[in-house]
């Protein structure tokens, strides 16, 4: 409970430098996003981004439509980042994300997010400049004519042929979803979305993330950091937080057993997003995501929902997810809903 206490009222105190200070219509528009895979397939431990995947089977216009419905409706999305790592056909995927933007009410962004390289020791290319040059046709005509996302699996900005067509053909759209704490923004990229879950998961408990050193003040140096560059940034919540059985209350993201992995701690990230409002000025701000092929892979192991009730397949059968992920996520639902209210989240009890 101190925990709470504290947080709140370091974030209520002194003057509001932040976006904290913004209007009710203003805070209404903040970027509630979700990041997800297109085909809602399920995915190996390992299969990030690969040019041998196995054939993966494409949603159907129901589980596209009942996934649609959930996330803009219920939990509360402004902005749905639509990954593609070319696991389906591309003549299936356009009919996929054709079928995503139909089912998403007109006002709610669908930005189709593309993984340009493997994640093998070679870094290749997934797509052929006559397969970027198709999708570029057919995202600026039928899906967002301005903006697509790029994921590099290291997290850092790409150089690559593919990505050079892209900030051709969508010169100050492109957002880098995926960037690092310390990483550098710059052109071709106009905005980001930044990963910060090393310092959101740094900690077991509340009381283990406030220490000197660990979470939180990994979060502000984040928050300053960023702060020195005016490109606008929507920041991580996070939903699966670490296995922290082999290294104790400090562990950081990296090679976690998927079934030890908990969940991330009860208002962490309702702290997490007022100290962001807090410390972040509207220039370098845009709002907050969250990364749904994490939670996907995290909740799959047969000891936590196993792949019937796994994330995907529940939002697929138009369900509200209860699995084992189910508190951390729905806290983040609340965060964006009463963002979507014109409301502060409120500090967690």
């Amino acid at each position: 409970m101190l925990f709470f206490i504290v947080l709140g009222a370091f974030c209520s105190s002194g003057a509001i430098s932040g976006f904290a200070g913004s209007s009710s219509r203003e805070l209404k528009h903040v970027e509630r996003s979700f990041t997800i895979d297109a085909s809602l397939a399920t995915f190996g431990t390992g299969d990030y981004a690969g040019t041998n995947f196995p054939s993966l089977i494409a949603p159907s216009e129901t589980e596209i439509r009942n996934a649609a419905h959930l996330l803009t409706g219920e939990y509360g999305a402004n902005r749905i980042y639509l990954v593609y790592r070319k696991e389906i056909p591309i003549a299936d995927a356009e009919r996929v994300f054709g079928t995503w933007r139909q089912s998403a009410p007109a006002e709610v962004e669908v930005v189709p997010t593309l993984v340009l390289r493997a994640s093998d020791r070679q870094q290749s290319e997934l797509f052929s400049a006559a397969e970027i040059q198709s999708l570029t046709r057919f995202f600026k005509g039928e899906i967002n004519r301005t903006r697509l996302g790029i994921i590099n699996w290291k997290g850092e900005p790409d150089e690559g042929a593919s990505l050079k067509v892209l900030a051709t053909e969508f010169k100050s759209g492109l957002c880098l979803v995926g960037l690092l704490p310390d990483g550098k923004l710059s052109s071709p990229f106009s905005g980001a979305v930044a990963d910060i879950r090393s310092a959101l998961c740094k900690g077991k408990s509340n009381d283990d993330w406030q220490q000197t050193g660990f979470g939180l003040d990994a979060l502000r140096r984040a928050i300053r950091g960023r702060n020195e560059q005016s490109l606008p940034v929507a920041w991580s919540l996070v939903i699966a937080a670490c296995d922290y059985s082999a290294s104790g209350s400090g562990a950081e993201p990296g090679f976690d057993d998927l079934e030890r992995k908990m969940p991330l701690a009860s208002g962490r990230d309702t702290a997490a997003a007022r100290e962001i409002l807090q410390l972040a000025p509207p220039e370098s701000f845009s709002g907050f995501n969250t990364d749904l092929h994490a939670l996907q892979v995290s909740s799959q192991p047969l000891t936590h929902d196993g792949s019937g009730y796994s994330f995907y397949e529940m939002l697929k059968r138009g369900q509200f997810y209860v699995g084992y992920y189910a508190r951390p996520f729905h806290e983040v639902v609340k965060i964006y809903t009463t963002l979507r209210a014109g409301h502060q989240p409120d500090v967690a009890r």
